[in-house]
């Protein structure tokens, strides 16, 4: 048998070029690339357009003959509640998108807007709207009842009532003044309340965080909070605590005062911690 030797290679052929396989991976980062910068062109149009359509509205005014109770609901925007007038309510918009209303229904004023969907969210061309609410004075002084729920807005209220209850999604509420009761139930958002007077309060807390101060020993002060945060500050007094943690924390920095008022707490805790403080102390 022989062998036919192999001779060196022609140098005048041309070099083999390698075959570029496909895979999906290698488009992926292209895909993501085109999304992102569509999904910012589509952002930056809406927020124009929305921005484009923001506009002052005449103050309108309601009579507070007969009014005991305010029904404020939010889902969006940044809305100021206080007190001031002789004896109507008075609410001003400056550059809002869609108006709010308010009217009373029987002996309750009702101050609301209807959710605009997808394009009404604050990320959208908003920042710059504010609404304001004023209360009379002849009823800011814990004359009416008030229901004030916010989505994912701003609500600032300074004001005095008689019986208070908030809900919060995940947006900021800060309530201050003078009140019998209070109530509030928090999501994801924030809540700060400095409250004078109340003899019943309740808070509930979900992942969100709570900060409250009472210048009063309340009655019965109830505390849940699941994985969120929850730091009260109270005046000194004889306070009866009951407590159920779980998994999270409780830390009572309260001193107990023989001759101070008598007050009941109780505490649930999840996930989340919850802070017990005396006024003075607190900085």
């Amino acid at each position: 048998m022989t062998t036919t030797p192999t001779g060196p290679a022609d140098p005048t052929a041309p070099a083999q070029v390698p075959v570029r396989r496909y895979s999906p991976l290698t488009s992926v980062p292209v895909v993501v690339g085109v999304l992102v910068l569509l999904t910012a062109l589509v952002t930056a149009g809406l927020a124009a357009h929305l921005t484009s359509r923001a506009r002052d509205y005449d103050p309108v005014s309601v009579s507070a003959e007969g009014t005991t109770a305010l029904d404020l609901d939010g889902a969006s925007g940044d809305v100021s509640v206080s007190c001031g007038g002789p004896t109507d309510f008075v609410m001003t918009q400056h550059r809002v998108r869609r108006p709010w209303h308010m009217e009373r229904q029987g002996s309750v004023l009702r101050v609301w807007r209807e959710s605009g969907g997808l394009f009404s969210v604050g990320w959208l061309g908003g920042g710059a709207e504010k609404v304001t609410l004023t209360v009379p004075e002849s009823l800011c002084h814990q004359s009416l009842d008030a229901t004030l729920r916010i989505g994912s807005g701003n609500l600032r209220v300074s004001a005095g009532f008689k019986d208070v209850t908030a809900d919060v999604g995940s947006g900021n509420l800060n309530l201050s003044g003078l009140a019998d009761s209070v109530a509030a139930d928090v999501g994801s958002g924030s809540v700060g309340m400095d409250i004078d007077g109340a003899d019943r309060a309740s808070v509930r807390v979900g992942s969100g965080e709570l900060y409250a101060w009472f210048t009063q020993v309340p009655g019965t002060l109830s505390v849940d909070v699941g994985s969120g945060e929850a730091r009260l500050s109270l005046p000194t007094g004889r306070y009866a605590l009951t407590q159920d943690v779980g998994s999270g924390e409780l830390d009572n920095r309260l001193a107990d005062d023989a001759q101070g008022a008598a007050g009941r707490l109780d505490v649930s805790v999840g996930s989340g911690s919850v802070t017990l403080v005396n006024a003075a102390s607190d900085g």
